[in-house]
């Protein structure tokens, strides 16, 4: 028998793609069978957000590669944002969008799937570290040169997770990826997190 040598994060993901693509296969189904308008509503939005965590976690493998083969184009980050937002509502989490005049229609240029992960990365450390009696807010305003998404939580009042920091280490690398920057603040009770993209296409 052959011996392998695989990093941790290669085993994750390989671990994670074969199960996430059976839920989204099976949610699927279930909803190309169902007659019931609001289930089958449910099921497809159980679809998107399997897809999602699968592009999300290909995202984060993807960074022990090089960044340079990556395709870049021009994306809407409020839509981006928008699609999420609605899928987490629709599941029940407790999370809201507010865009800024003007900064729905801004484009960013760079790849699409890596502000995609860094956004689910940020919003769900955000519900899962949060109180769970208070929304999530998503903003997304325009500044010079740069859209800036805010993400926003109140702090559980009791320690609901013993983590190590993953969260904030993976954000930390999606961003670097991204060239963007990220910034992180907390203070009264409140933790908020900002990330700003330049809107310029590089030289």
């Amino acid at each position: 028998m052959n011996s392998l040598t695989l990093d941790p994060l290669t085993m994750v993901y390989h671990e994670l793609r074969s199960p996430l693509g059976l839920v989204a296969t099976a949610a699927r189904s279930a909803a190309d069978d169902c007659q019931d308008e609001a289930i089958r509503s449910r099921c497809e939005m159980i679809v998107r957000a399997a897809e999602r965590m699968l592009r999300t976690a290909n995202e984060v493998f993807e960074l022990n590669r090089s960044a340079e083969c990556l395709d870049r184009d021009w994306y809407v980050p409020a839509k981006i944002i928008a699609d999420f937002v609605a899928d987490l509502r629709g599941l029940e989490v407790d999370v809201r969008c507010e865009t800024a005049a003007g900064g729905g229609a801004v484009a960013v240029f760079g790849v699409r799937g890596q502000f995609e992960a860094l956004l689910h990365s940020l919003v769900t450390n955000a519900v899962d570290h949060g109180d769970p009696e208070a929304e999530v807010v998503v903003g997304l305003t325009e500044g010079e040169g740069e859209l800036v998404v805010a993400v926003t939580n109140r702090a559980a009042s009791l320690e609901r997770h013993n983590g190590m920091g993953l969260g904030t280490y993976i954000a930390a690398g999606l961003a670097e990826r991204l060239g963007a920057r990220l910034t992180v603040m907390s203070g009264e009770g409140v933790y908020h997190v900002e990330l700003a993209l330049s809107t310029d296409k590089p030289l």
